[in-house]
């Protein structure tokens, strides 16, 4: 099992091991791997980089691969509106199904340039070709639209989807929806950018995710604790020793500051602290 203790202004991390193994892994050099189904924009390789030659609204270009809990990266060259598709199927009688993360958007493949447009990080369920109001709105993900570049990593683990902007230890934004329990991997293209070396990890099982407990000082001889909303269920608990046998629960009612919870203790000799479902 995972644990996080805090102590003195450090964060003291065990990690969990996991079977995740890379199942997918393409560079785009000299070409793109014959995997990629190219279902829809007539896509191609050059120079490292893949797009599609005939960029479209929500367009689908998916690998043969079924995956339940896995993560994708990638890397994406002048950020626009591009999508990458997850838990996702596609055939011309039922059109798009799945779950499809939108870069950029908000328009911009349409030819609006007015913020949102092409700033944005969101989320849209798809079925049978229609697709769900915007999820999990982020409008200010990206300041240069068209020139910008990024690195994309979602994680999906159960029914949770999470992104994560440029190698963030945070998701940027997040999507719970029980729609799809599997299905493809895949890349949507709408405007002018082009994506670079997409990988593929999967999970054989849902991976158990733990909330991260950090700390700072301040001169006051204060402590403050935080950790992600996110993390129902979890409590906080206490010990002097470590290892310790008898962890207390800290009473005191912490404060919600936008994601993360906040909790300012004195500083009172040394302590160890730890998250506990």
């Amino acid at each position: 099992m995972l644990k996080h203790y805090v102590v003195a202004g450090l964060l003291f991390v065990t990690f969990l091991r996991t079977d995740a193994q890379v199942i997918f892994n393409d560079n785009f050099a000299p070409t793109a791997s014959t995997l990629w189904g190219n279902q829809q924009g007539n896509w191609t390789a050059s120079g490292g980089v893949y797009y599609a030659q005939n960029p479209g609204n929500l367009v689908y270009n998916a690998l043969p691969l079924n995956l339940a809990n896995f993560v994708v990266d990638v890397d994406i060259n002048n950020v626009g509106d591009a999508g990458i598709w997850l838990r996702s199927s596609y055939s011309p009688s039922t059109l798009q199904n799945g779950i499809i993360l939108l870069i950029g958007g908000n328009g911009w493949g349409s030819g609006t340039r007015t913020p949102p447009a092409g700033r944005s990080l969101y989320w849209h369920i798809l079925t049978n070709g229609s697709y769900s109001p915007e999820m999990g709105l982020v409008t200010n993900a990206f300041s240069s639209p068209g020139t910008q570049s990024a690195h994309i990593q979602v994680r999906v683990n159960g029914n949770v989807y999470s992104a994560f902007l440029n190698g963030a230890t945070n998701p940027i934004t997040s999507l719970t929806n029980s729609s799809y329990a599997s299905g493809a991997v895949g890349l949507c293209d709408f405007s002018s950018q082009s994506f670079a070396h997409f990988v593929v990890q999967e999970f054989p099982n849902v991976l158990q995710v733990f909330p991260i407990l950090s700390i700072t000082t301040s001169q006051s001889r204060q402590i403050t604790l935080s950790w992600q909303t996110n993390a129902t269920g979890y409590s906080l608990n206490s010990s002097a020793l470590l290892p310790s046998l008898a962890w207390n629960p800290v009473t005191n009612v912490p404060i919600t500051s936008g994601r993360y919870f906040s909790l300012t203790l004195p500083a009172i000799n040394a302590q160890f602290f730890q998250l506990e479902p």
